[in-house]
């Protein structure tokens, strides 16, 4: 677990997992209500889920899942979970790669006074 101090506080860095799905123009809207009705139906349920983004390239090659949790043991916990989910194997066919991240810096808008 990692920390970040503010003044007279500590949070913790949410774990960060960040999945590229394969996909064609032509499939790739199926593809995305698929993806959208799993993580509305099973994943966001879960503990320590802090909430996630799809992006679909404008291309139509693929979709980029970004969800946060909480702490990676809570991911680890619904992913043991998500192994007998009956929509896994088709998801599984969009060639999903998985990557995992912690937050190093968030950066905000400049001012607009400062423009």
């Amino acid at each position: 677990v990692h920390y970040h101090s503010l003044p007279g506080k500590f949070m913790t860095t949410p774990f960060i997992v960040i999945v590229r799905f394969q996909t064609t123009a032509q499939n790739q809207a199926t593809v995305l209500q698929q993806i959208d009705s799993y993580v509305d139906k099973f994943l966001r349920h879960f503990s320590g889920f802090l909430g996630s983004t799809l992006h679909s390239n404008t291309d139509g090659s693929d979709i980029v899942h970004y969800a946060s949790w909480q702490q990676e043991a809570d991911f680890r916990a619904f992913a043991e979970a998500a192994v007998d989910h009956p929509d896994l194997p088709i998801l599984r066919s969009y060639q999903p790669m998985a990557a995992f991240y912690q937050i190093s810096h968030q950066y905000k808008p400049a001012s607009a006074s400062r423009a």
